[in-house]
């Protein structure tokens, strides 16, 4: 997992979510760190000496600012990353899974027209837009592949198969995605 050592409280919560899901799955987590750019790229090095499997990229803003860096860094490496962001699978990344913005641009604009009609804030129920997106991108699916195949035998990784084979596989880890 890599996280952004400077946002002690944001990497503080994804970095104990990820851990306690690891946990239950079995897998072994490695948390690297990156607050600069010159960092991410030692961060692969350390993917490729650690052999991983996969990468999750925090949701911390400083990787959406590195976005372009962080995917083709990804696909050279052969290394399937999620996201949190839509904003990387439309760069060439394989994949993410976070919240819809759209949803909550909506659900404060709800809030703005309820205080302008005379409600006070204090009054408001607080709301959190629980909407949520998977999205893929098909061209950086093929870009990892590519990349996967061209490495020598000695020097493939071990893949997470069951990570692209489709729905069917979607629908067990996200219930009622399909």
């Amino acid at each position: 997992m890599l996280v952004n050592p400077g946002n002690i409280p944001q990497t503080a919560t994804e970095k104990r979510t990820v851990q306690d899901a690891a946990r239950v799955l079995g897998a072994r987590v490695v948390i690297l760190n990156a607050s600069s750019p010159s960092e991410i790229e030692s961060v692969f090095a350390t993917l490729v000496g650690e052999r991983a499997g996969a990468l999750v990229v925090s949701g911390e803003t400083f990787f959406l600012t590195q976005r372009h860096r962080l995917v083709e860094l990804a696909a050279r490496h052969a290394v399937p990353t999620i996201y949190a962001y839509r904003d990387f699978p439309a760069a060439g990344g394989l994949m993410s899974y976070g919240g819809n913005f759209a949803d909550s641009y909506r659900l404060i604009g709800v809030y703005a027209g309820r205080i302008l009609k005379g409600e006070k804030p204090a009054d408001l129920a607080v709301q959190r837009s629980t909407k949520v997106e998977l999205e893929h991108n098909p061209i950086g699916l093929n870009q990892y592949r590519k990349g996967r195949d061209s490495q020598t035998r000695s020097d493939r990784r071990v893949l997470p198969d069951r990570m692209i084979r489709g729905t069917s596989d979607a629908e067990g880890l996200f219930p009622g995605l399909a």
